[in-house]
């Protein structure tokens, strides 16, 4: 999938898109290519915020020849602390990857600990839904949408019980992390955006 396409150095396009669902599901590369004649793929992973794909980007940063990077984020969940890592079996094997290890690490020690240096504690969090992807070959694997997922869901109004608090991170744990990728983009020569995308008020009522 995405992790594998920036591993394997095949994340070459003029233009890449980073961030969670907000990016993912927003922004279509196809309508960005054909304003700037640009080759552009989505990264967006869901889910994830940089918190936890920091250490994806770094890899990329440091490998692949200067281009433009955008980060899209949302008010809501761009800068929280993660405190567990969000579908951890999508990146159980790019633990040999220095960036993306530590940036794992400092979000579960532990088990991150554990899944790279206990034999078979890795099968553990696979889970057996996973196992199937074993005999699988993603080597021809493309996105019919250059990495743009169609949400087409449909908001419904929660009960008042079922209702979380909005809350907004007063930690700078991850704004630190976006200065940090900011400046490393810089000294590889890549120009770097962060793009704020709508957080509709009424939606949020309904979460």
């Amino acid at each position: 999938g995405k992790i594998n396409k920036v591993l394997n150095g095949n994340a070459n396009e003029d233009i890449t898109i980073w961030g969670a669902s907000t990016a993912e599901g927003n922004i279509v590369p196809k309508i960005i290519s054909d304003s700037t004649k640009n080759s552009v793929f989505n990264l967006g992973l869901d889910g994830t915020n940089l918190n936890q794909y920091i250490g994806l980007l770094k890899s990329y940063i440091k490998n692949t020849s200067p281009k433009k990077i955008i980060l899209a984020a949302d008010i809501h969940g761009a800068l929280m602390k993660r405190n567990a890592i969000y579908r951890n079996y999508d990146w159980l094997h790019s633990l040999n990857n220095k960036e993306i290890y530590e940036a794992l690490y400092s979000i579960d020690e532990e088990q991150i600990f554990k899944a790279k240096y206990v034999p078979f504690y890795k099968l553990l969090l696979y889970g057996k839904h996973n196992l199937k992807y074993f005999k699988t070959d993603f080597s021809s694997y493309n996105y019919q949408m250059n990495g743009f997922v169609e949400r087409n869901g449909i908001v419904v109004k929660k009960t008042h019980k079922e209702k979380h608090e909005i809350k907004l991170s007063n930690d700078s744990t991850v704004l630190n992390q976006y200065k940090t990728i900011i400046k490393l983009a810089h000294k590889y020569n890549h120009e770097i955006y962060i793009v704020i995308t709508p957080c509709y008020i009424e939606g949020l009522k309904m979460c």
